[in-house]
């Protein structure tokens, strides 16, 4: 692990603290360092490092989730322009999708609540391999990734079909029915394996 990633577990365990004279000013710490560059893929790397402690990974992904949320789109702070740059935004679409075998099941939910709110804003102009790349990810990866697959699908179906409108309203109506019919096949094979056990 670097040493900015080293820094960064100190501040996420000091945050866990119990004590306020500790996790009060490591709270501030990573609140003033969402708007940075590289901030949240140096969360997603604590997020998907195993040797770190499980709650610790955990609260990266929650400040990722937070990070995603407030500085996916462009905001003025303190008169300058501030947002997640175009590259890491990239770099984090395409590192979710390879993050499908989260053990974790808290962690891997605050992971499909990231990949949700970046659906929001980027599905279908900006992430239009995501479905099919879910997709695929359900027919040919293991049993945990399937599971996580369709979590992150179902994740991003909500919160898309939440949108009341602009394109992804209509793409969405288009893609529909092919996911539809995906997941009404699964359901079948399912339900037929059941039924011979």
């Amino acid at each position: 692990m670097n040493g900015a990633s080293a820094e960064l577990v100190q501040v996420l365990c000091a945050a866990l603290d119990p004590a306020p004279e500790r996790r009060q000013p490591a709270e501030a710490m990573l609140q003033s360092w969402e708007s940075q560059p590289a901030f949240p893929s140096s969360l997603h790397s604590v997020v998907g490092d195993n040797t770190v402690d499980t709650n610790v990974r955990w609260l990266a992904s929650v400040c990722l989730k937070n990070c995603v949320t407030r500085w996916w789109h462009k905001r003025i702070t303190a008169g300058a322009e501030v947002s997640i740059r175009d590259a890491e935004k990239s770099h984090l679409r395409a590192a979710l999708l390879n993050r499908l075998e989260e053990q974790h099941t808290p962690i891997a939910k605050q992971l499909a609540l990231v990949l949700a709110k970046i659906t929001r804003n980027d599905w279908p102009e900006l992430w239009p391999e995501l479905f099919p790349s879910l997709m695929v990810s359900v027919q040919q990866g293991g049993e945990l990734a399937q599971r996580r697959a369709l979590l992150y699908l179902h994740s991003a179906v909500k919160e898309i079909s939440s949108k009341k409108i602009g394109t992804s309203r209509k793409s969405f109506q288009e893609v529909a029915p092919q996911l539809l019919a995906f997941l009404m096949s699964l359901w079948t094979t399912a339900a037929a394996a059941a039924a011979h056990r």
